[in-house]
């Protein structure tokens, strides 16, 4: 998959095109005045900065070869977002600028000025694959380790500028590029784990069997990360305040999980067969899915080049708007006035609830709530006739809305309970407040919130 072409920031896709043609653009100009002004000489910079990304990634490297080791299956759907995050990790390890440059350099024919010029230059740091494969690729193309004459480049280096001796120049003098490569790369990880989740919505159903558990003082302990989900995404798993009576806890998941009211009263009426009638009312909007927030779909937007920059900084102030109350817009034209829009972003709290939010981790939670789906559906095989488990281990490690299924079934097995004896007050209020199917649930998620702590 190529490299996003909004992966990179202004100052070094304008250096991209230095050498492509015969003139130098107003645009590389300006990048380069820029550069200049930005630049760091604090050498430690790049350690400080650059160094924790690319631990970052190499962590997410490893984790996503954990979760091949474990065949866990990434859905089609999911490919072109997978894979560019999985071309932007490489980038940001590897550092290939170094090896692309040496490259370029040695494919000077003879007749140039600077032939041979990758003979003057410090060898990149290969290791022995990327070496085998820029090798490979140069003799392909018949591409010699030309020599050239050593005395004539140093003449036409005095009449022109050379690129710089360190092949990661850019990276470790120019923030805006680590800054880039740091949002890029955060971005796509969130839109392929949301993805992830979302097409196994096991994170919104346990949250619901999870709340329903706490509230009635079944289990005790705390899933720090599904509380936190809980309470950022509070408003789409849970629509409104998060249910904590015993009869709202079925309605509420099939209302969010875009069920009509009618089909809602009729699943909850114990007295009548729900298909008694074929009217089940119309489907809401609502869906299991997990969104991002605003700010991050804008932003998604701009490193995807479905806006440009522009038309992303205004849409960035109508959001900050919204919460501040405050434009940086000018009155009459409307035009963005850039420098009150930059104090704005500065002082908003918006960018750094975005980062917070980009840096979870719902791919690794999605694994852990199938994981307790296969553990409850083990346990209620025990108690099924046959003995025997409805779902096969690999279905927990591809797209599946089986739990989905499994925590509606509970819920509303609960839900049974509650209203014959809301109906009937006298004569079940013997009946016990669950079922034997739920009891085992309960054991199994305590024993999996007890293993939490471990």
């Amino acid at each position: 998959m190529p490299l996003l072409a909004g992966a990179l920031d202004a100052p070094s896709q304008a250096y991209g095109s230095l050498g492509a043609f015969e003139f130098v653009s107003m645009a590389l100009v300006f990048a380069a005045e820029l550069a200049i002004r930005i630049r760091s000489k604090d050498i430690r910079h790049s350690v400080r900065y650059y160094a924790p990304m690319s631990v970052r990634a190499a962590k997410e490297e490893a984790q996503f070869a954990s979760w091949n080791d474990r065949k866990i299956a990434f859905p089609h759907l999911l490919q072109q977002v997978t894979d560019s995050a999985y071309t932007h990790r490489g980038l940001i390890i590897d550092r290939p600028f170094s090896h692309a440059r040496y490259a370029k350099m040695r494919m000077l024919t003879s007749e140039h000025l600077f032939c041979g010029l990758q003979n003057d230059y410090p060898r990149a740091v290969w290791t022995p694959e990327i070496r085998d494969e820029v090798m490979m690729g140069l003799e392909a193309r018949n591409v010699a380790n030309g020599i050239g004459d050593r005395s004539a480049r140093q003449v036409a280096a005095a009449r022109y500028i050379l690129p710089p001796q360190d092949g990661d120049f850019l990276r470790n003098t120019i923030p805006t590029l680590r800054a880039k490569l740091s949002l890029v790369h955060l971005l796509l990880r969130e839109e392929m784990e949301l993805g992830f989740a979302n097409l196994s919505p096991q994170i919104f159903a346990i949250a619901h069997l999870y709340n329903c558990f706490q509230k009635r003082g079944w289990i005790s302990g705390l899933w720090p990360e599904l509380e936190l989900i809980m309470d950022r995404h509070s408003k789409k798993i849970f629509s409104t305040a998060i249910p904590t009576k015993p009869d709202e806890f079925y309605s509420r998941l099939l209302l969010v999980a875009g069920y009509s009211t009618t089909f809602i009263k009729k699943t909850r009426n114990t007295d009548k067969d729900i298909y008694s009638s074929r009217d089940f009312g119309k489907a809401t909007h609502k869906t299991c899915e997990l969104e991002p927030l605003p700010m991050t779909k804008i932003l998604r937007d701009y490193v995807h080049q479905r806006e440009t920059g522009v038309r992303t900084w205004y849409r960035m102030d109508e959001e900050m708007a919204k919460h501040s109350k405050v434009s940086s817009r000018t009155q009459g034209s409307g035009d963005l006035n850039i420098s009150s829009f930059i104090k704005e972003l500065r002082n908003s709290k918006e960018l750094p609830q975005v980062l917070d939010h980009l840096e979870f981790d719902y791919i690794s939670l999605t694994l852990q709530c199938n994981e307790l789906c296969e553990k409850i559906d083990t346990e209620q095989a025990q108690l099924s006739a046959t003995g025997g488990k409805i779902h096969k281990e690999a279905d927990w490690k591809s797209p599946t809305s089986d739990g989905f299924m499994i925590v509606a079934t509970l819920l509303g097995d609960l839900d049974r309970v509650v209203m014959k004896k809301k109906r009937n007050p006298k004569g079940d209020m013997d009946m016990a407040d669950t079922t034997n199917a739920v009891d085992a649930v309960i054991r199994v998620m305590q024993g999996f919130l007890d293993g939490l702590k471990k």
